[in-house]
This record gives structure tokens, C-alpha cells and sequence, in this order.
């Protein structure tokens, strides 16, 4: 586990090109802490401090809340600049239905500006398939408040895509870890996500992406936004 102690949260921020439009579109907010220990990074740093029993408040809040003020950050200099790139900021769906921790992250949200806001998409990390819809739509309930687009993070196994767009949910993601995937396992995925989500009227951003074949496997299969090593 990171020391909060000795560490702090950074975030890099990685262009997310629109396959559809041809240009940069927003960017995702990558959050990490490194310590004596190593560096933790995204979904991971997110979930530091929950376990299947327990959760430390305070841990889990800083990482979260920390990673929004960075994004936020982002979104701030972007609307000044007046290119009008959105900010995808990754944000714990399992730790957001606590009420101590939703009760910060709304007190955050109300001190930011409403356009700033407006240059934000929250991505809900953290939370699994078998999510049940009332869970879903109790974590889009809060987003909603301060940001009428959001997204959730799937896996390439998800199979049930109405869930989201009942929640109204905008766009689902997933990511490929900047990993050099072999194209024959990953291309029969990719499909299916891009057909699955279409159906259900769902964008769909792909993170992660390494190579130049996942890119064209990716276009293909009719996805729209995808972030990675590939993207500069």
C-alpha cells in the first residue's frame, strides 16, 4: 500500500482522439502515487484502502478527491484556452455510495464552477459487472448533479450493456493496459463491445491502446474514442 504521508497524487493526462471526428476530444485524467514502495496508478490507486470487509474512509476519499482536484485543474486551463476539449476524470463507483464519501465529493462538486463542470466527464472505476442496476442508477443519481455525462468502466466480458443506458449512462470504457495484445484475441472483443454498445446507444472509449493493429481493430469495430501509447 502507497503512504499517504510521503506521497501525493499526480496525474498525467493522455489525449483521447475521436476515431469518428479526427482530432483530440478530451483527455483522460490518469491519477498515480508513488512511494518508497512503487507507483500505484489509476483503477488501482482508486481502490487502495477497500478491501471486500472494510474500507478506510480516509485513504479512499483522499485518492479520490485528489484525483477530481487534479482533473478539475485540467478542465480549468482547457475552457480558458477555449479548444473545448473535455476532461475524463476516473472516479470509484463502489466507494461513491458511501454516504461520508459522497457527502465530500458533493461538497467538492458545489464548489467548482458550472461550466467547468460542463468540460467534465466522470468515469465510474471500481465497480463490477454483476452491478445491479439500482446500484448503477444510485451512483448516476449523484453524478447527475454535477455532470450530465458520465461513463462506467466494463470489462471486455461484459455481456449486459442495457443496465447503462437505462441509467443513462452516455458511454461505457474499458481498458487494454498499454499492452501489445495479440489481434486475434483481441479483435473477436472488440467487435462484440462495439456492436453491444451500439445497440444500446453507448459510445464507447477504449483505453490503453499500444499498437497500430489494435487501432485499426478498434476503428472497425466502430469504437469511437480510444486513448494510449499509440495516441499522441
Amino acid at each position: 500500500m502507497v503512504s499517504n504521508t510521503k506521497s501525493k497524487v499526480e496525474a498525467n493526462f493522455l489525449p483521447v482522439f475521436d476515431c469518428q471526428n479526427d482530432g483530440i476530444s478530451a483527455y483522460y485524467c490518469s491519477p498515480y502515487r508513488t512511494s518508497a514502495s512503487g507507483t500505484v496508478r489509476d483503477e488501482a490507486l482508486l481502490s487502495v484502502g477497500m478491501d471486500e470487509r472494510s474500507i478506510n474512509h480516509a485513504i479512499v476519499q483522499e485518492n479520490m478527491i485528489e484525483t477530481i482536484r487534479r482533473g478539475v485543474t485540467k478542465a480549468t486551463t482547457l475552457q480558458y484556452e477555449g479548444g473545448g476539449e473535455k476532461v475524463i476524470i476516473p472516479i470509484n463507483g463502489s466507494a461513491l455510495v458511501y454516504k461520508e464519501i459522497a457527502t465530500e465529493f458533493t461538497a467538492l462538486c458545489k464548489g467548482i464552477q458550472a461550466e467547468i463542470l460542463q468540460s467534465v466527464i466522470f468515469e465510474v472505476t471500481n465497480v463490477s459487472d454483476d452491478s445491479s442496476m439500482s446500484f448503477l442508477d444510485e451512483v448516476a443519481i449523484i453524478l447527475y448533479l454535477f455532470c450530465h455525462k458520465y461513463s462506467c468502466r466494463i470489462s471486455p466480458a461484459t455481456l449486459n450493456f442495457s443496465y447503462y443506458a437505462t441509467c443513462n449512462y452516455s458511454s461505457v470504457a474499458f481498458s487494454l493496459g498499454n499492452k501489445e495484445w495479440p489481434i486475434e484475441k483481441i479483435s473477436g472483443p472488440l467487435r462484440r463491445i462495439g456492436l453491444m454498445a451500439e445497440a444500446s446507444r453507448l459510445n464507447v472509449c477504449l483505453h490503453g491502446v499500444a499498437t497500430d493493429e489494435i487501432r485499426s481493430a478498434a476503428l472497425a469495430s466502430k469504437i469511437q474514442y480510444i486513448d494510449g501509447e499509440i495516441v499522441t
